[in-house]
């Protein structure tokens, strides 16, 4: 039997073990900054995905990225209006919508940045009981008995875990990483509310510390990249829309092209079902065994 004031089964101390960071024999960063966006947080396939890299590197993309914006007489990049033609891209043809990403690919493809990307399919997720869905967004119990309640709700818990906690091992322990999201209305509340939730509640002492003490939440029309995070977001949904109905999808060039430079298979995760069963493989032997007391 679990010891008086003894949490049995917790969490955040799953997510601890699962996400220390580590001294990576990749190249570290004394300050990282990870700019993010979403797509199809109301779709069967839900993401959070975009691009880390040093100051330097996006002060060179924003540039490069500003111009082309220019040029082509629109105030930014928005996947969801730039590929069916809404909005300032009406009327473009398709050889124009072509040259347009082409160029935005190519900067992208030149500049030391390099993308992070989780989804989850909701299916699955909403499949689960919610005590699993508890434990996986950081409820803690003692026995039988919930102590902390988690985030049962939140669909994207997991990719922005993912793309909040990741990042970090590519930085030296002690040292900041910055995280920027999307600032437009349907990310105003939630991903700022869960970073604080992840940052305060689940991560480790070592973790809160690396990471910067807010959320930044920035306009797409002012960040060239959030406008790139965009573009890969979009990437990423479309492509595990696909692969929800053809599981040996490949992706077409564009999803190629915008995850080029990943540096790591670990750093592009999909909660699929097996993904999802295996994490939880811990969580139902132990919570088996309490039931069994």
């Amino acid at each position: 039997m679990p010891r008086d004031n003894q949490e049995s089964i917790s969490g955040p101390a799953f997510w601890r073990l699962a996400t220390v960071p580590y001294r990576s024999p990749r190249k570290a960063y004394c300050v990282l900054q990870v700019f993010l966006d979403e797509s199809g947080k109301n779709d069967d396939c839900c993401v959070v995905a975009g691009y880390m890299g040093s100051e330097k590197r996006w002060t060179s993309l924003s540039r490069r990225w500003s111009k082309v914006i220019a040029g082509a007489g629109v105030s930014e990049f928005h996947a969801k209006k730039f590929w069916p033609g809404f909005g300032e891209f009406k009327g473009w043809s398709e050889d124009a919508r072509q040259e347009f990403a082409d160029k935005l690919l190519t900067i992208i493809e030149e500049t030391d940045i390099y993308p992070i990307a989780a989804a989850v399919y909701l299916k699955k997720w909403e499949e689960l009981p919610i005590i699993e869905r508890r434990f996986l967004t950081g409820a803690s119990f003692r026995g039988r008995e919930l102590i902390t309640s988690g985030k049962p709700s939140e669909k994207l818990f997991l990719p922005a875990h993912h793309c909040f906690l990741h990042p970090l091992t590519y930085c030296k322990t002690g040292m900041k990483t910055i995280f920027v999201f999307d600032n437009d209305a349907q990310n105003s509340g939630w991903a700022c509310d869960l970073y604080f939730y992840l940052r305060t509640k689940v991560v480790s002492e070592q973790q809160k510390n690396m990471m910067g003490r807010e959320l930044i939440p920035e306009h797409s029309i002012h960040s060239p990249a959030i406008q790139a995070a965009d573009l890969l977001a979009w990437e990423v949904h479309r492509y595990g829309v696909e692969a929800i109905k053809n599981p040996k999808a490949a992706g077409r060039l564009e999803y190629k092209r915008a995850g080029s430079k990943l540096r790591d298979r670990s750093d592009f995760v999909f909660y699929d079902s097996a993904k999802i069963d295996a994490m939880l493989r811990y969580f139902r032997e132990c919570y088996a065994a309490e039931q069994a007391m």
